[in-house]
């Protein structure tokens, strides 16, 4: 069981390691001491993220956490983003964010004057810390490693290049027209000339396609697959990564 899991985290793309590592990093540290206010004489309180006056906050990001994690797992199980109302790559991005605001909203709360029970005793825990680390992994890996995605087939990527490019996604656009005309002649004579025709066409979009990806420093080896089918070729293109 942990080998199959630990076969699977490794054939992520390097930025969903980082990320996933920063989650567990930071949700693991929520139940660390935040926040302690003991003195010498052991009287006082001690509180972790997920405990105390403001647990709730410790909560919702143990929350945001999981479902990013568990999003993640998703996709990179099956292949596919889930039929929910929620946008992995937006979480992904703005976790981090809102678990590091939250870290200043809770210091900003235990470490008010008006707070505690030992005011001169007042001392930040190792959870914090390694929340903090966690967060800023998760942000580090969601908005540096931005351009590394998962391999879904619903999303809109050309390997591992993001489609909203206009010269891609013209290009990947006539690829998909020349490959409907292609399944449907499959079971029609197609002339030489037409053929000759969909051939340089499907050349000039892996052209295009490939050098796409090369000015987004990525080398994937996009190839023209020459299949044939009771007699009818045809030609489409394919990304492999």
């Amino acid at each position: 069981m942990l080998s199959k899991v630990n076969d699977r985290y490794k054939a992520l793309p390097p930025k969903y390691q980082v990320m996933l590592f920063g989650l567990l990093v930071s949700s693991a540290a929520l139940f660390f001491p935040w926040y302690s206010d003991v003195d010498t004489f052991g009287t006082g309180v001690q509180y972790s993220a997920v405990n105390g006056p403001a647990s709730m906050i410790g909560i919702t990001l143990l929350i945001i956490n999981l479902v990013t994690a568990s999003l993640i797992a998703y996709a990179a199980r099956f292949r596919k983003e889930p039929s929910l109302p929620i946008n992995r790559a937006k979480l992904e991005k703005w976790g981090p964010a809102i678990y590091l605001y939250s870290i200043f909203i809770l210091t900003s709360y235990y470490f008010h004057p008006d707070f505690g029970i030992n005011v001169a005793d007042k001392a930040v825990g190792y959870g914090l810390y390694g929340g903090l680390a966690g967060a800023v992994i998760t942000g580090y890996s969601a908005w540096v490693l931005k351009k590394q995605i998962l391999d879904v087939e619903n999303a809109s990527y050309v390997g591992e290049v993001a489609a909203e490019d206009p010269k891609l996604k013209a290009q990947w656009e006539k690829q998909k027209e020349i490959e409907d005309k292609l399944m449907g002649r499959q079971h029609e004579d197609i002339s030489s000339e037409e053929e000759a025709e969909f051939e340089l066409q499907a050349d000039e979009i892996a052209e295009v396609v490939s050098e796409a990806i090369a000015d987004e420093l990525m080398e994937p080896a996009v190839a023209i697959i020459h299949e044939e089918e009771e007699g009818t070729e045809g030609y489409t293109i394919r990304t492999d990564l």
